[in-house]
């Protein structure tokens, strides 16, 4: 057979290679799925990490409450000290938008996480995209088999019907040399 008869889409193949294929594709689903959950679990820490976050600034905000009640009742004692409390006040809004930063930094890293679901979404759409190629590429050599097989019984039929004729005539011939 010459290499201008065989190409890439006439070649055959086994059972095996096609075990071969759907194994290697199952082991790269298996690590895309441990990948995921390391991704998971590393998002679930990055949870906790602000959960723990939000509870300290919850707990500053119970003391910063707790600060405003002992203005609230020192407030009519202290009447001349009123610049001074504007000030702490002025305190106040500079960490609240500390705080504010933080939430946009803790914004920004959900908009990260957004981006890599994306890529893990896509990475698994070009799998998914894979598998289907590969059932096509077999269901067409399927096919390709069906006719081959078809074409390789015609033949043994014909194969089958010339022994049967040869052995006809040679019982004949052998006849006609005995008399």
């Amino acid at each position: 057979m010459t290499t201008e008869l065989l190409k890439a889409d006439d070649v055959p193949f086994t059972r095996k290679m096609l075990d071969e294929t759907a194994e290697s594709l199952r082991a790269e689903i298996r690590a895309l799925d441990r990948k995921m959950e390391a991704r998971f679990a590393e998002v679930e820490g990055k949870f906790s990490r602000i959960d723990t976050r939000f509870n300290e600034v919850d707990a500053k905000f119970n003391k910063i409450d707790a600060r405003f009640d002992e203005v609230d009742a020192r407030f009519n004692e202290i009447n001349a000290r009123f610049n001074e409390i504007d000030a702490r006040f002025n305190e106040i809004n500079a960490r609240f938008n500390e705080i504010n930063g933080q939430f946009n930094q803790v914004d920004g890293r959900f908009k990260d996480m957004d981006a890599r679901f994306n890529r893990i979404e896509s990475q698994l759409e070009s799998v998914v995209a894979a598998i289907h190629r590969n059932t096509a590429v077999i269901e067409e050599q399927n096919a390709r088999n069906r006719f081959v097989l078809d074409a390789w019984a015609a033949l043994h039929e014909a194969q089958e019907r010339q022994k049967q004729r040869i052995a006809k005539l040679e019982k004949h011939v052998f006849g006609l040399e005995q008399e």
